[in-house]
């Protein structure tokens, strides 16, 4: 009698494989993506910031071109202000020195009288020096006091006179000669001057 023994283990349950490829490759395309998403972003950006950055350099160079206009203009400008102000000092400065001529003048005038003229008027520094004709000793003793009693003169000399005849009639003349101190300007208190030209 034959008797058939199996001595193979017996099968156990089947054994299942879970296919896990799918997975790997959907991550790893899902990894693709993100990197390719996050590098376009990253070159949009990129691109972005340096349109921004040209259009800042533009903007800082043209208003340096700007700035380098306005500074050529500003130094013209001062020249001219500073040429200017020289002028105005140099007018000031004349009209300084030539201030107490002129008022002097305006005293002149002031205390000249009838029958009293004048050939010629030294000013200097606080001294003028006067010759002239007169017909008569006392319009010449006026016209000195007349210049004492102004506020810009402080001193009269004594008038230098002397008498000849002058033109083809013979008049007598009187030719004189004197000077007078003055004083600064801003020494003199302030006055008001009228009258005309005497002849």
């Amino acid at each position: 009698m034959n008797i058939r023994i199996d001595l193979r283990p017996e099968k156990g349950p089947k054994k299942t494989y879970v296919n896990t490829g799918g997975v790997s490759r959907f991550f790893a395309v899902l990894l693709v993506l993100a990197f390719v998403v996050v590098s376009g972003l990253t070159l949009v950006y990129a691109g972005l910031k340096s349109h921004y950055m040209q259009a800042e350099i533009q903007s800082l160079e043209n208003s340096i071109t700007k700035l380098q206009v306005q500074d050529s203009r500003l130094s013209e400008e001062l020249e001219r202000l500073k040429d200017q102000e020289k002028l105005y000092t140099d007018a000031l400065a004349l009209l300084e020195a030539e201030l107490p001529s002129l008022e002097f003048l305006a005293s002149l005038e002031q205390a000249l009288p009838l029958g009293v003229w004048l050939d010629s008027v030294k000013i200097s520094k606080g001294s003028v020096s006067l010759n002239g004709k007169a017909f008569e000793e006392n319009d010449v003793v006026v016209f000195a006091e007349g210049l004492l009693a102004t506020p810009l003169v402080s001193q009269v000399s004594f008038p230098s006179t002397s008498r000849s005849k002058a033109g083809n009639d013979g008049t007598s003349m009187v030719t004189f000669s004197f000077s007078c101190r003055i004083l600064d300007i801003t020494t003199v208190p302030s006055m008001t001057i009228s009258g005309g030209v005497h002849q």
